[in-house]
């Protein structure tokens, strides 16, 4: 008995999944691969800093008062903070 091909052709997938599901499929996986991202690099910042992002990053995403109040920041003081946070992780994010 011969070995069935190691191949999928075209014909194969889209008689399995339209294209707009295989789009979304693919999206969703490379969403989970930059969360996967991410994930590695937050350790990577300070730990103020990394608690920021998970606050923020919580669903639902806190709001600066309550941030405010965990961290003991002034709220004045969040959004520059977070902005650079978040050039920092895109600097780590580049770098890998």
């Amino acid at each position: 008995m011969a070995d069935a091909p190691l191949w999928i052709t075209e014909a194969d997938v889209t008689s399995c999944i339209s294209l707009p599901e295989a789009i979304d499929a693919l999206e969703r996986i490379l969403a989970m691969e930059r969360a996967q991202e991410v994930r590695a690099a937050l350790p990577q910042l300070p730990s103020g800093w990394r608690q920021m992002i998970e606050l923020l990053m919580a669903d639902p995403p806190a709001s600066y008062a309550e941030i405010s109040s965990e961290l003991g920041l002034p709220v004045g003081s969040i959004g520059p903070t977070r902005s650079r946070c978040l050039d920092r992780l895109r600097g780590l994010l580049e770098a890998s």
